[in-house]
């Protein structure tokens, strides 16, 4: 499973999970508003997206600062 986060370009920003989790299992994830390097994004638009296997998930998400 790979949680990631992405600005309306595309780009990704950080990732959240990387790796393998237990089926089955409520996950819970919170991202600060920064980068992987550990700088801020400014508020607006982004997108959460997990993929697992062969699939696919994305989420419109606002960031207010």
């Amino acid at each position: 499973v790979t949680l990631s986060i992405h600005d309306v370009q595309g780009r990704r920003l950080a990732t959240l999970q990387d790796g393998m989790l237990p089926r089955g299992t409520v996950q819970h994830a919170v991202w600060g508003g920064k980068t992987e390097s550990g700088k801020p994004v400014a508020s607006g638009i982004y997108f959460a997206r997990v993929t697992m296997d062969d699939h696919m998930y994305a989420r419109k998400m606002v960031l207010l600062k």
